[in-house]
C-alpha cells in the first residue's frame, strides 16, 4: 500500500476503527480516547484488532491518533502488540513506534497496578454479582446489587483491608469464598415473602407468586425440585431450570476448605464437615492405622483412619453430586448429599487399636457375650461428637433436623432386616433407598469405603490398583429393580467390577492376611487381653477403666488408639509385665513362628471352620510323647473371598443397556468371559508356635503335617530354615 494510499482512506479507517472500538465497548467516549477496563482479554476483541490491523495498516508510525487508540488498547489488554498481534514487524519497519515498546518492561508493574486497584475489586464482585441474573433488569434490582457492592466496601474499608490483595495458597485446608450473591445472608431463616423477593430480583415473578402461595420459606429450599416445581403451577420449563439453579447456586455456596489428599488430590470439604474434624473424637483417627498390624510387614501401609474417612466423604459426595446431575428426577437434595458426605466422613469413627483387629479379635476374645461391631461404636462416637462439642447448632445452620440426623447414623449403622417388607428406615423415605448403598453397600459390596481404600491401601503398599473408581462413576445410573430402587452400571462394566472384587481378594491375600501381619497381629491381641485385666484409660472425672469397657464409655473411648501400644511399653506396672514382654517381643522381631499352612478341600460355613480349629488341637494336644500347651500353639483361620462369601457378587449387581438406560438386567458370568474363577471364597488354616524354642516349633510342624497327612490335606512348611534356638 502506497502513502498517498493511506492518507486518502485516513478518515474512513479511522471512522471504521471508532465503530469497532464502540461495538466492543472498549471505548466509551472516542473523541476523549476513553478506555472501558471491564472488557479485558475478549477473545472476539481481540480477533477483531488483529484482523483489522493486519489488513488495513502496513505503517502504524504514519497514524498518529490511529496509534494513540493502539497504545490505549495495548494497556486495557495489559500485553505487548507482539503479543497481542503474533508478529513483530512487516519488512524493514516495526508496526508500532518505539515509544510502545516501553509497554513491555511496564507490564508487570501494570498487571500488579490492576489487580491492586479498587476498580478491578468492584469489577469482580460486579460480575459476580450479575452472573445469575437476567441482561433486563428494573431499577430496582440495580439498587439492590449497588448497595450489596456497598455493604461490601463498608466492611472491607472498616477492618482495614481497602486496597489490599487477599492472600491465596495451595496450601491443606486452604478456605475458599465460593462467591454467592447471598453468601452473607443466612437463606435457611428467610420466610416466605423473603424467597418471593430474592426470585423477584432474580427476574422469575411468576415463580416468586407461585412458591409464596405454597408458603416455601427458606429452610426448604434445598428440598425444592424440578418436580414440585411442576406441582407449584410453574409450567415453563426455562423458569424451572432457572429456579432450580438459583436455588442450587444459593445452598451450596459455603466457604469450603480445600484439603491436598495423595490420592484424591484437592478436595473441597462443606464447613459442616470440617467442624466435624476439628473435635478430638475425629482427631483420634489420625491414630488409628488403617491396615493394622501390616504396617510391621510393610513400610508404606502407615495410612490412618483419618485421611481414609475423609477420602470416603469425598467419594460419597462425588457420587450422590454425579447422580442428581445425570436423574434430576431422582430429587437427590443438596441436604441429602451433605448426610451422605457425613455418613462417609464418620462412618470409621468406632474403630478401636489397630482397627479390625480390635473388634475381630480382641472384644470377641475378652467379651464373648457382646456381638460388637465397629459400626456400633461410630454410632456412640457420632452422636458424642455431636453433643461433646456443641455441634447441634451448627447442624441446625445447615438445615439438617432430626431426620436428617437418623439418616446419617442409618447410614453408619448399616442395613436393617425388613419385617415383612416394611420400610425400616425413619431418615428417608423408600424412595431414596439407593443413597442408603453409597457409604456401605451390603447387597454387592460396591461402595465408596472400598474404592477409597482400595486406592489408599494400593498406594501405601505399592500393590497395582486395577480398578478405576471414577469410570464406574461416569456409567452409574439409579434404576427401578423389581420393588427397590438400585444403582446400576453399563452393561460393558461387567468384567471391570469383576477386576474390583479380585484387587480385594489380592489385597486380603498379599497384605491383610499375610502370615507375618497375622503373627504381629495375634501378639498384640495377647498383649491386650493380658493388659485388659487392669484399668488403664482414664475418664472424663479422672478414674479408669479397662479397655474393653470403653466401648460402653465415649469419653474413654476417644482416649484409646494405636497408642496404647506405647502405653504398655512405657508402664512400670508390674500387672503389665506380661504384656510388656508380649510387645518387648514385636519389636525385637521374636515374632510367633508360622510352623504349617494348609487349605481346606472345599469351603465351608463358619462354624465348620471353627469345629475344626478345635479337632486340629484336640489332635495335636493327645499326640504321643506331647509337651506342647494349649497355650503354646495358636491356630488362625484366613478367609479370602470376593465380599459375598462363597457366592458370586456380580449376581447381586444390575446393569443396564446403552439402548435401553431405564431398563435393569442381569448379566450371567458366561457372558462375561468363559475364564472367569467358579469359586469366590477360600480358606487358609494355619499353626503358630508362640515360643522361641526350636524344638517347640519342629513338634508341632510335625504333628501339624500328621494331622493333615490323615484327612487327606496338603501341608506347607513354614519353619524358616536359619532359625535358631533362643
Amino acid at each position: 500500500m502506497r502513502g498517498a494510499d493511506i492518507g486518502s482512506d485516513h478518515e474512513l479507517l479511522k471512522c471504521k476503527l471508532r465503530i469497532k472500538l464502540k461495538k466492543y465497548k472498549i471505548v466509551t467516549d472516542t473523541s476523549r480516547k476513553r478506555f472501558d477496563t471491564t472488557k479485558l482479554q475478549r477473545p472476539e476483541v481481540r480477533k477483531a484488532f488483529s484482523i483489522e490491523l493486519k489488513n488495513r495498516f502496513q505503517l502504524l508510525d504514519e497514524l498518529e491518533d490511529i496509534e494513540t487508540f493502539w497504545e490505549g488498547i495495548t494497556k486495557c489488554y495489559k500485553e505487548t502488540a507482539t503479543n497481542t498481534l503474533g508478529f513483530k514487524g512487516r519488512g524493514q519497519k516495526l508496526w508500532i513506534s518505539n515509544e510502545s515498546w516501553k509497554l513491555v518492561d511496564e507490564r508487570g508493574k501494570l498487571k500488579e497496578r490492576t489487580n491492586n486497584s479498587r476498580s478491578e475489586r468492584v469489577k469482580k464482585n460486579l460480575h459476580v454479582l450479575t452472573s445469575t441474573v437476567t441482561k433486563t433488569r428494573s431499577y430496582s434490582e440495580h439498587a439492590f446489587i449497588r448497595s450489596t457492592m456497598s455493604t461490601k466496601r463498608k466492611a472491607q474499608s472498616n477492618d482495614g483491608s481497602e486496597g489490599k490483595r487477599s492472600k491465596s495458597s495451595s496450601s491443606v485446608g486452604q478456605s475458599v469464598t465460593t462467591g454467592s450473591p447471598f453468601e452473607d445472608l443466612s437463606y435457611i431463616s428467610w420466610s416466605a415473602a423473603d424467597v418471593a423477593t430474592k426470585l423477584k430480583a432474580q427476574g422469575l415473578p411468576e415463580a416468586a407468586e407461585k412458591l409464596k402461595a405454597q408458603n416455601v420459606s427458606g429452610d426448604e429450599l434445598d428440598m425444592i425440585t424440578e418436580q414440585r416445581l411442576t406441582e407449584y403451577g410453574i409450567e415453563n420449563g426455562g423458569d424451572r431450570l432457572k429456579v432450580l439453579k438459583f436455588i442450587r447456586d444459593l445452598t451450596t455456596q459455603h466457604d469450603k476448605k480445600i484439603f491436598n489428599d495423595p490420592v484424591h488430590g484437592h478436595i473441597e470439604m462443606h464447613p459442616l464437615c470440617v467442624k466435624i474434624i476439628d473435635t478430638p473424637q475425629f482427631q483420634r483417627l489420625r491414630d488409628l492405622k488403617q491396615i493394622g498390624a501390616c504396617y510391621f510387614v510393610y513400610p508404606g501401609a502407615s495410612n490412618n483412619r483419618f485421611e481414609h474417612c475423609i477420602g470416603v466423604c469425598h467419594l460419597a459426595g462425588k457420587l450422590t453430586r454425579t447422580l442428581q446431575k445425570r436423574q434430576p428426577g431422582l430429587d437427590i437434595t443438596n441436604k441429602d448429599i451433605l448426610c451422605v458426605e457425613i455418613a462417609g466422613l464418620c462412618h470409621d469413627l468406632g474403630h478401636g487399636p489397630f482397627s479390625h483387629l480390635f473388634d475381630s479379635k480382641f472384644i470377641p476374645t475378652v467379651r464373648p457375650e457382646l456381638q460388637w461391631k465397629h459400626e456400633e461404636g461410630s454410632v456412640m462416637m457420632f452422636n458424642f461428637l455431636r453433643n461433646d462439642n456443641d455441634l447441634e447448632q451448627e447442624f441446625k445452620k445447615y438445615g439438617l433436623n432430626d431426620n436428617d440426623i437418623a439418616f446419617i447414623v442409618e447410614q453408619i449403622e448399616g442395613p436393617k432386616e425388613r419385617n415383612n417388607g416394611e420400610w425400616p428406615y425413619k431418615g428417608r423415605e423408600k424412595a431414596k433407598e439407593y443413597l442408603y448403598e453409597v457409604v456401605a453397600n451390603k447387597r454387592n459390596g460396591i461402595d465408596v469405603d472400598k474404592w477409597d481404600y482400595f486406592a489408599r491401601d494400593c498406594h501405601g503398599l505399592g500393590i497395582q490398583n486395577t480398578f478405576d473408581h471414577n469410570r464406574f462413576m461416569k456409567f452409574a445410573r439409579v434404576i427401578q429393580v423389581d420393588d427397590s430402587l438400585q444403582i446400576c452400571s453399563r452393561d460393558k462394566e461387567a468384567e471391570t467390577l469383576y477386576s474390583m472384587f479380585q484387587i480385594r481378594a489380592t489385597l486380603h491375600r498379599r497384605a491383610y492376611q499375610h502370615r507375618v501381619s497375622n503373627a504381629v497381629q495375634a501378639m498384640i491381641v495377647d498383649a491386650l487381653i493380658s493388659a485388659d485385666k487392669t484399668e488403664l484409660i482414664p475418664k472424663k472425672d479422672g478414674s479408669l477403666i479397662k479397655i474393653s469397657d470403653c466401648i460402653t464409655c465415649p469419653e474413654a473411648y476417644t482416649k484409646l488408639s494405636d497408642s496404647i501400644f506405647h502405653v504398655i511399653l512405657m508402664s512400670i506396672d508390674q500387672n503389665l509385665a506380661k504384656a510388656r514382654a508380649i510387645l518387648e517381643r514385636v519389636l525385637h522381631r521374636k515374632l510367633y513362628r508360622c510352623v504349617g499352612e494348609t487349605n481346606p478341600k472345599q469351603t465351608t460355613s463358619e462354624d465348620q471352620i471353627k469345629e475344626l480349629r478345635k479337632k486340629i488341637m484336640s489332635y495335636i494336644l493327645r499326640r504321643p510323647g506331647n509337651k506342647l500347651k494349649e497355650s503354646d500353639l495358636y491356630i488362625d483361620i484366613v478367609s479370602l473371598d470376593y465380599g459375598s462369601t462363597t457366592k458370586n457378587p456380580i449376581n447381586n449387581v444390575c446393569f443396564y443397556n446403552k439402548n435401553n438406560v431405564d431398563k435393569a438386567i442381569y448379566i450371567n458370568q458366561e457372558k462375561v468371559s468363559v475364564m472367569l474363577t467358579n469359586v469366590f471364597a477360600e480358606h487358609i488354616i494355619r499353626l503358630f508356635y508362640k515360643q522361641t524354642d526350636l524344638e517347640g516349633s519342629k513338634n508341632a510342624s510335625s504333628y501339624f503335617n500328621q494331622w493333615c497327612a490323615v484327612h487327606g490335606y496338603l501341608q506347607q512348611t513354614r519353619i524358616p530354615d536359619d532359625m535358631t534356638e533362643t
